[in-house]
């Protein structure tokens, strides 16, 4: 496909963008961002937004495919092609440090653990782990 006929898929998909679904996220258990989470955990996502990583940003989290996609919620066909293997948090590098993303609100009313896990990994373990962080002694 051209450009051009990227945008326009992309501009029609967005139309039956999801108002609030749970979807399935896979977690990468080798990476610090997903320590104590298991294999999988559901994800609020709400929105138009969709979040595609590529190297060198690491995906610690990522929606799965299509077919395993949807907990619960409305998803139409033309959005969860949209949305499967998309990122739900990446880790990339800035300077010394790092910049750490989730697609959508990882606290949200605090309905799932794991989702509050990720968040609370990337406070307390983020900035001692990937970061170039000067011992100053």
């Amino acid at each position: 496909m051209s450009g051009e006929e990227l945008k326009r898929l992309d501009a029609w998909q967005r139309q039956f963008s999801p108002s609030g679904v749970f979807l399935k996220a896979s977690i990468d258990d080798r990476h610090w961002l997903g320590f104590g989470l298991g294999e999988f955990i559901p994800t609020m996502v709400k929105g138009s937004r969709v979040m595609m990583s590529k190297r060198p940003a690491g995906t610690p989290v990522r929606l799965v495919d299509e077919d395993n996609l949807r907990l619960s919620g409305l998803l139409w066909p033309e959005a969860r092609r949209r949305l499967a293997n998309s990122a739900f948090a990446t880790v990339e590098s800035y300077g010394r440090g790092q910049v750490i993303l989730f697609a959508s609100n990882p606290t949200h009313r605090g309905w799932y653990p794991g989702m509050e896990r990720s968040f609370l990994n990337s406070v307390l373990l983020g900035p001692g782990m990937g970061t170039d962080q000067g011992v100053p002694w």
